[in-house]
């Protein structure tokens, strides 16, 4: 039976959706019925069963030890210390059920995770890192999420072979930064985004190997330059003295400044590296077979990915433009 087109009205918001013809086929490959919520509402249902990034005091059941998890003590779930719940003093096999057919799964599962004791936290091998959440080998770090071989950063999402830096988004291979969101192998680096191979720059977007640079946009390979103009290095050190970034004032005036001045500048229509039939955000070494594997790869990234479609409340989820600017 072909499938038609379909538009919906969620059932949480109450705004329209179209379910496409692909969409049903594939809901009847899967054996599921079509969605009654619209993506966006499906994706903050998704969300909300991963507490990332708010953090709570809570004890291990079975030591009583004080912990910090992504659990509050309000909860309805059993919690044991993460070296705990790593060890054999417990067996999890002791809470199997038998599983009733006549019953919904979701019931059934709810019912064997309340029983389950839980992790109190996603963290591997962390060390002085306390107060943060799905990391692994990181050292002396502090409100720091999803993050691994970070050592000395505070303030971080997504930080990835990351010193010494603080209030980044997504930034790897890196050392000296502040208020970066996606970078990659920066050093001193501050208030930038979307750059690669940087060294020693403030204000910076959509640049490449850019050293000593101040307020640019879309350079490639460029040295002391500032507002996309080239200058001596006496002349850059001169400015730069006058700018006087140890000033937070000055900072907040220039950062009105660059805002206006990135508005002149195109932007690429997506930042997609290496990759061969794709499309999306920021993918990054894929080579995507088929159109139907392409199509569910970048419905993925789109809603799971670092730009979500969905509207949070902007004090957990603020766009990334607001995060650079």
């Amino acid at each position: 039976m072909e499938q038609k087109l379909e538009k919906r009205i969620c059932q949480n918001c109450r705004l329209q959706f179209t379910i496409e013809p692909d969409d049903f086929s594939f809901y009847e490959k899967i054996k599921v019925p079509a969605p009654t919520f619209c993506p966006e509402c499906r994706m903050q249902r998704r969300f909300t069963f991963r507490n990332e990034r708010v953090l709570h005091r809570n004890k291990c059941a079975k030591t009583g030890k004080s912990v910090i998890s992504c659990f509050s003590s309000e909860s309805p779930f059993i919690i044991y210390d993460r070296d705990i719940w790593w060890s054999d003093k417990w067996d999890p096999t002791e809470y199997g059920m038998d599983y009733d057919f006549s019953l919904p799964f979701f019931e059934q599962y709810n019912e064997l995770l309340a029983k389950v004791p839980l992790a109190n936290l996603g963290n591997t091998n962390c060390v002085n890192s306390p107060y943060g959440n799905h990391n692994a080998d990181c050292k002396n770090c502090y409100l720091v999420y999803a993050s691994y071989l970070s050592e000395d950063v505070m303030y971080s999402q997504g930080a990835a072979n990351l010193k010494n830096s603080m209030d980044t988004y997504t930034v790897m291979k890196s050392e000296n930064c502040y208020q970066d969101t996606l970078g990659n192998i920066l050093y001193n680096v501050h208030f930038s985004y979307n750059c690669d191979e940087s060294i020693n720059s403030f204000f910076i977007k959509n640049c490449l190997n850019c050293i000593d640079c101040i307020g640019c946009m879309n350079l490639r390979n460029k040295k002391y330059c500032i507002f996309n103009q080239q200058y001596t290095k006496e002349e850059y050190e001169e400015i730069k003295k006058d700018l006087d970034f140890g000033s937070y004032k000055k900072i907040l005036e220039f950062r009105d400044k660059f805002k206006n001045f990135v508005l002149m500048y195109p932007n690429r229509y997506g930042n997609i590296g290496r990759s061969v039939n794709i499309s999306g955000a920021i993918p990054l070494h894929l080579r995507i077979k088929t159109p139907e594997v392409a199509k569910i790869a970048c419905s993925l990234y789109r809603n799971c990915g670092p730009f979500p479609r969905a509207k949070f409340p902007e004090a957990r989820h603020p766009p990334l433009e607001r995060l650079y600017l």
